[in-house]
């Protein structure tokens, strides 16, 4: 295999850190204030480890109870039992769609 590119080792990085889902919609939003700064990983290229650095969304998280509260009462998600819990089931896409037009509305 070739060098690994910035953006498919950011890709890894945060699918592995974060999980796949992160945090796309404030990434895609055209809300203002958005920030980022630079990480490092190390990381494994041709069998050496080398240090990586790329630039990261500074996330701000305040209000994605209230971006959850909203989507659930827009009836987008089915919840039901789960052992002694309750489960949430959405598409994941359709999360980001709402998410990133709340935060557009909201944070502006």
């Amino acid at each position: 295999p070739g060098p690994i590119s910035p953006d498919a080792l950011k890709s890894a990085v945060s699918t592995m850190v974060r999980g796949p889902s992160a945090n796309p919609p404030e990434a895609l939003s055209g809300s203002r204030g958005k920030h980022s700064y630079t990480e490092g990983v190390p990381v494994l290229v041709d069998g050496e480890r080398r240090w990586v650095s790329y630039e990261d969304l500074e996330l701000d998280e305040e209000d994605f109870p209230a971006i959850g509260e909203a989507f659930a009462a827009a009836g987008f998600e089915q919840a039901g039992p789960i052992g002694a819990g309750v489960g949430r089931l959405s598409s994941v896409r359709a999360v980001v769609d709402f998410a990133v037009e709340w935060i557009e509305q909201h944070r502006n």
